[in-house]
């Protein structure tokens, strides 16, 4: 049993939403103007109604790694006509419980369109999308192993459009770093893959990632909420090696 309004509230849902709504008002409002004036249910008990006749059956699919539910079982529809056709009051409601249910779908299609827009305005596979502020980025060694160095920013700026997407097994490193024990010298100290975390970053949606940079510099595997991107180029040289930031 579910309904279709749980998108993620970025100015594009939030748009496209709005926008949603004011058609489903209009919409509402020319059933309602249309009925006789003896007839017309009281603007309360219609609200209820259309809120009642948004509730499904949901079939769940996704689209581009986004989870998108359609309708399928006018739910709430049924539960209106059950309540109200004892009454005698069906007729005067009816109308309005389809206009909830048939409502799922325009939010279906707000959900689709938000994410086509999002991803092409915050693309995946450009670093741009996770890293578009960095001025007042800094370097933290997250890791014993890891040589003292510091950050040139104007460097790491020019550089984040030469960065590719590439495929690696990350998650292999991340399963298998865990804890480090000061008092054991095991082989995870030449190992260590990602020794420096990018800290004090933001990216295009405003948002804050967990971004760490390989050893050598010219890796950033980036941790968002549902997953993870390793981006890759042979040309960055960000990373000042054997020098400590003041």
């Amino acid at each position: 049993m579910n309904f279709t309004l749980d998108m993620d509230f970025s100015l594009i849902s939030f748009i496209l939403t709005s926008f949603t709504w004011v058609i489903i008002g209009f919409v509402i409002r020319k059933i309602y103007v249309n009925q006789v004036e003896e007839e017309r249910p009281k603007i309360l008990k219609l609200i209820i109604i259309f809120w009642v006749g948004l509730f499904s059956f949901s079939f769940n699919f996704h689209v581009w790694d986004e989870l998108v539910k359609v309708s399928i079982l006018p739910l709430g529809v049924w539960i209106a006509y059950a309540v109200l056709n004892n009454r005698n009051r069906w007729e005067n409601y009816r109308k309005y419980a389809w206009a909830g249910f048939f409502s799922n779908f325009l939010f279906l299609g707000v959900s689709v369109i938000t994410i086509l827009l999002s991803s092409l305005l915050y693309p995946e596979d450009q670093l741009k999308t996770y890293l578009s502020d960095v001025s007042a980025a800094e370097l933290i060694v997250s890791h014993p192993t890891g040589e003292a160095a510091t950050l040139d920013q104007d460097k790491l700026e020019r550089s984040i459009s030469n960065f590719d997407l590439v495929s690696s097994n990350v998650m292999e490193w991340y399963e298998t770093s865990g804890d480090w024990n000061t008092n054991e010298q095991t082989e995870q100290e030449e190992n260590e893959r990602f020794p420096y975390l990018l800290v004090k970053t933001k990216g295009k949606q405003n948002e804050h990632y967990l971004i760490h940079i390989e050893t050598d510099g010219k890796g950033i595997l980036v941790t968002t909420k549902e997953q993870q991107f390793y981006f890759h180029s042979d040309e960055a040289d960000f990373l000042m090696k054997g020098e400590a930031e003041s």
